[in-house]
């Protein structure tokens, strides 16, 4: 099979996707050798959760922007990052912890700690997140905004998201 005909990679999530996979095997030509492999797909943060938290994050840089705040986008992620993601991402999974520990170990012994905790906070990411965990970082800043900020986050229609029981689902 040449280069301009291979095959994209199947995403299999239901029983009428694994037949079409099959009968994409059953269909190739035994003109080579292939390797078929499967691989789980890790769940991260959907894109749409990614869009609202980077709107939410411009809707706070213009929203406080003269109420002595003075943070762009970037420095309300951070600063949400800092404040909520440590206990999301242990929770989802202990081996943050480890990674927490050395963090705060290098923190200790940075001679500039406020640099190095901005350093740190650049470096984790949203990405590591389950869609599920994403959500409940999502419920965290949108709570702490409406009861700490006093301001109301924007839901944009278009994608779709739900408020149940205080939780974000999609």
């Amino acid at each position: 099979m040449s280069k301009q005909n291979k095959i994209p990679p199947i995403r299999i999530s239901s029983e009428d996707h694994k037949h079409k996979c099959f009968d994409v095997i059953a269909d190739l030509p035994i003109d080579g050798d292939y390797l078929v492999s499967f691989k789980s797909i890790k769940e991260t943060r959907t894109s749409a959760q990614n869009r609202l938290r980077w709107l939410w994050m411009g809707f706070l840089e213009r929203e406080l922007a003269g109420e002595g705040v003075g943070r762009n986008k970037e420095d309300w992620n951070r600063y949400f990052k800092g404040k909520f993601l440590r206990g999301i991402l242990i929770s989802q999974d202990e081996e943050y912890a480890q990674f927490y520990n050395q963090a705060d170990a290098l923190i200790y012994d940075a001679p500039m700690k406020d640099f190095a905790k901005t350093m740190l906070l650049d470096n984790v990411r949203t990405e590591w997140l389950t869609s599920k965990n994403m959500s409940v970082f999502m419920d965290a800043i949108d709570k702490h905004c409406s009861f700490e900020l006093r301001v109301q986050l924007p839901l944009p229609s278009d994608l779709k998201w739900l408020c149940e029981d205080g939780k974000w689902i999609r």
